[in-house]
């Protein structure tokens, strides 16, 4: 059956659309770039039939070809219908990748272990003994109250950044000494003994909101659990306050305010190694963790922690 005009006409729309599918699927692959060239072939050999041969020249990798041999009206009506079908949906998945490119997660959780460097060293001199942490105790809480990542290239290289609350526990070694709020200087004290209990535990706590932004580079954004991830970058932000907190062996719990020792700023430098949904961290405070005029030169502490990412993107 011989094609009339129109149905020529339908047919070359019918070819612009299987352009814009295959265009479509490839701008999912990456929104930076596109096909070097499209070109598309009609061949009126046979009069009773048109095929249509669309190619996709790309430079790296192999060329697209798409072909579809139409015979009759029906044939063309049919074609019309599923490439228009498709398109939508293209059109749908294209609106999906656009937003990925920035994803938002609310609420993940960092838990970790807090220390103290003097002299970039763990280890305290005899005029600072009573600052030797128990590490075993002295968690660090983050709850990432929003994350963002943004796609720069592929989202194999990503900037995050977001909002973070951080507990921190530094727990003391010795359950009988803790930090003096009632004088202006940073001092550490003596508990006194107790006739009926002893002391089961003291603590200082800190609480910091802070910003962190991170260049992260991801090897398989498409196969995350088969991807490794490597980030670096810095935080910066503000304590909110801090307490003590001392609790006897017959459960007595006794606790004072603490915050205007500390520094007004928290900030340093943090990094993230990780594999498929498993994720190491690390930060290293640039800021002091009491303030300056109110220490001895023994009690100059830099917080650092390290720890492990329970619910992440």
């Amino acid at each position: 059956m011989m094609m009339n005009t129109q149905n020529l006409i339908r047919l070359s729309l019918v070819g612009c659309l299987m352009i814009l599918m295959n265009v479509s699927s490839f701008a999912q692959d990456t929104l930076e770039s596109e096909p070097d060239s499209i070109s598309i072939e009609i061949n009126n050999k046979n009069k009773d039939k048109k095929v249509i041969k669309i190619t996709i020249e790309n430079e790296s990798d192999e060329d697209e070809v798409e072909e579809a041999i139409i015979e009759t009206e029906e044939e063309v009506e049919e074609l019309e219908r599923e490439i228009e079908e498709e398109v939508v949906a293209v059109a749908l998945d294209q609106e999906s990748y656009r937003k990925k490119v920035l994803k938002t997660r609310w609420m993940m959780l960092d838990l970790g272990i807090n220390g103290l460097l003097y002299d970039n060293s763990f280890d305290m001199t005899e005029a600072n003994d009573g600052f030797t942490l128990n590490y075993g105790k002295s968690i660090e809480v983050i709850i990432h109250i929003v994350n963002q990542r943004l796609s720069i290239y592929k989202h194999k290289l990503n900037l995050d950044y977001g909002i973070n609350m951080g507990i921190n526990n530094y727990f003391f070694d010795s359950n009988a000494i803790t930090l003096n709020s009632e004088v202006h200087d940073v001092e550490l004290i003596q508990l006194p003994d107790l006739d009926t209990e002893g002391y089961k535990k003291s603590k200082l706590v800190t609480t910091n909101f802070y910003i962190p932004v991170m260049l992260q580079l991801e090897t398989a954004p498409k196969a995350l659990k088969r991807s490794f991830r490597l980030g670096a970058g810095g935080y910066f932000g503000i304590n909110s306050g801090g307490h003590t907190k001392i609790k006897t062996t017959q459960n007595t719990k006794l606790k004072a305010k603490y915050g205007s020792h500390l520094t007004d700023l928290v900030y340093g430098l943090q990094g993230e190694i990780g594999y498929s949904k498993l994720t190491f961290y690390a930060r290293y405070g640039l800021n002091e963790l009491f303030e300056e005029n109110r220490r001895i030169p023994a009690y100059e502490f830099y917080p650092v922690s390290a720890g492990i990412r329970i619910v992440g993107f």
